[in-house]
């Protein structure tokens, strides 16, 4: 609004700012849905591909040491696939 502050709008367009490159830390991954929400900057909502495999929470890419799935291939596109596999271990 035109009442606005200068401080008030820089903060506002601040937000969209960081809204556009912010994405969650994986941890365990255990309450972050792949399909929903920003956790792999810049590809903030990624594309399904189809497969046989079910996997909802980023949680499922993991193995038991917390390393990633190499099937992460067969459930991305190449270019966030070679993101993923390429993020240092979570934990």
């Amino acid at each position: 609004r035109k009442s606005d502050s200068f401080i008030w709008k820089a903060m506002v367009k601040g937000k969209k700012i960081i809204q556009l490159r912010a994405c969650y830390g994986v941890a365990t991954g255990g309450k972050i849905n792949i399909w929903e929400d920003p956790w792999l900057a810049p590809f903030h909502l990624l594309s399904r591909v189809d497969s046989p495999l079910e996997v909802y929470l980023v949680k499922d890419l993991l193995l038991e040491n917390y390393s990633w799935n190499v099937l992460i291939g067969e459930l991305f596109d190449d270019e966030p696939a070679e993101k993923i596999l390429l993020t240092p271990n979570p934990l």
